[in-house]
C-alpha cells in the first residue's frame, strides 16, 4: 500500500459509512468496495449481541475474514480501540466523552504491541491531561518515553518529550528538562515545527518563572524558525511573546529604579 500512498498530498475522508446490522443482516457483497482510496478502514463499534460475526475481504474481491476478537484478533483489536478513542476524544466536549476515550485508549494498551502501547500511552496522557489529571497524564507520558527509548525511536522520544514539557505547570524543572531535550532531538531530526514548539514553551518557562530576558531569546529563536518554515501563525505568536518578554523586563526595571 506504501507505494501507493499520495505523500505529501494532504489525506483526507471521502466517505463514511455506518451500517446496522439485525440477525440475517450482512454486507459483504464482492461489488460493495472502496475504490482509488490511499487507505480504506473498517471498524467493528459493538460486539455481537446474538451471533454474528466481524467479517472482511482480505483484497478487492478476495476472500471473506473472519475477525474473532474474543478469539486473539489482537491486531485487529488495537486498530479499532485506538481509532474509536481518538475520534471520541477529538470530538469531546466533556469529561463524559473524555472519560469514554480513555476506556478504548485502556483497551487499546492491554492488547497493543510496543508501538501500540507507546501510541496509547500518549493518548491516554493527553486524555487525562484535558481531565485535569495532570499526575496520570505525567505517568502515561513517562511509560510512553520508556516505549520510545526502548524502540531506539528518537521521534518518538521527542514526541513524548514535548508532552512532558507540556505539564509545566506541574513540575517546571522536569517540564524544562524535557523541553531541551525536545528540541535536541528535534534539531537532530530536523523537525522544524517540533523546534519551534520546543522554543515556544521553553520560552513560556523562562517568562513564568520571570527570566524575560531567557525568555526574549527563545522566543526571538521560535521567531527565526518560524520565519524560515514560512510558518505565519507560530511567528506570530512569537513576535507577542517577545512583547511580553520585554513588558515584563521593562516593568521589573522600573520597580526596581523606584525602590530607595
Amino acid at each position: 500500500m506504501l507505494e501507493h500512498w499520495p505523500s505529501p498530498t494532504p489525506l483526507g475522508v471521502r466517505c463514511i459509512e455506518y451500517h446496522r446490522y439485525t440477525a440475517g443482516g450482512g454486507l459483504l457483497s464482492p461489488h460493495h468496495r472502496d475504490v482509488g482510496s490511499a487507505l480504506t478502514m473498517s471498524l467493528l463499534l459493538a460486539k455481537p449481541a446474538e451471533g454474528g460475526h466481524f467479517v472482511t475481504r482480505d483484497a478487492p474481491g478476495g476472500r471473506p475474514v473472519v475477525h474473532a476478537l474474543d478469539a486473539g484478533d489482537a491486531v485487529g483489536e488495537a486498530l479499532a480501540c485506538n481509532c474509536i478513542g481518538v475520534a471520541i476524544q477529538l470530538r469531546a466536549d466533556g469529561d463524559d466523552e473524555l472519560n469514554e476515550a480513555i476506556k478504548y485508549h485502556q483497551q487499546h494498551l492491554a492488547v497493543a504491541d510496543v508501538p501500540g502501547k507507546f501510541i496509547a500511552h500518549c493518548n491516554l496522557g493527553l486524555a487525562y491531561q484535558a481531565l485535569g489529571r495532570i499526575d496520570e497524564a505525567t505517568a502515561n507520558h513517562q511509560h510512553a518515553l520508556r516505549y520510545a527509548i526502548r524502540m531506539s525511536s528518537l521521534a518518538g522520544e521527542s514526541l513524548a518529550c514535548g508532552h512532558l514539557g507540556m505539564l509545566g505547570s506541574a513540575d517546571q524543572e522536569t517540564s524544562r528538562a524535557c523541553t531541551e531535550r525536545q528540541l535536541q532531538l528535534a534539531r537532530t531530526l530536523q523537525d522544524h515545527r517540533a523546534a519551534e514548539d520546543a522554543y515556544i514553551q521553553l520560552g513560556g518557562l523562562a517568562q513564568s518563572a520571570g527570566a524575560h530576558e531567557q525568555a526574549h531569546h527563545y522566543f526571538t529563536e521560535a521567531l527565526a524558525e518560524a520565519e524560515a518554515q514560512h510558518d505565519a501563525e507560530t511567528a506570530d505568536l512569537a513576535r507577542c511573546q517577545i512583547g511580553l518578554a520585554d513588558g515584563g523586563h521593562a516593568f521589573e526595571a522600573f520597580l526596581q529604579s523606584t525602590q530607595p
